[in-house]
């Protein structure tokens, strides 16, 4: 969370300034990245989709294909998914993943959007 100082012109003699108050989507109680593509091909390098995070727990991961099949889910903390469903590669395709958490502090808090597989 920071604070910026806005100075509004309201006539030629007059100015209002208002302190406002932004807050980064990760400000709320910790901080945590969500990838947009991951490449499991066994290179060590984006090999799993996961969530980076500090100060959040991540305590369900559910990943759906576009017909809304659930292809990995997850109530372990901080799971990851390696791209697999039923011991065999999902395909190269845009997923939907689903995650809940918590932050340190208790707070919950609900995320979900798509990542890209790669091979």
């Amino acid at each position: 969370e920071y604070a910026a100082d806005i100075t509004f012109r309201m006539s030629s003699r007059q100015m209002e300034i208002r302190r406002v108050l932004f807050r980064s989507e990760n400000g709320v109680c910790g901080r945590y990245y969500i990838p947009n593509v991951f490449t499991p091909n066994g290179d060590q390098i984006n090999d799993y989709f996961e969530v980076e995070r500090k100060n959040v727990t991540i305590s369900q991961m559910y990943i759906f294909n576009r017909w809304g099949a659930v292809l990995f889910s997850s109530n372990e903390p901080n799971p990851k998914w390696d791209g697999r469903f039923k011991d065999q590669d999902a395909a190269t395709g845009v997923y939907v993943y689903m995650v809940r958490g918590f932050c340190n502090n208790h707070v919950p808090f609900f995320k979900y959007g798509d990542v890209i597989l790669i091979r």
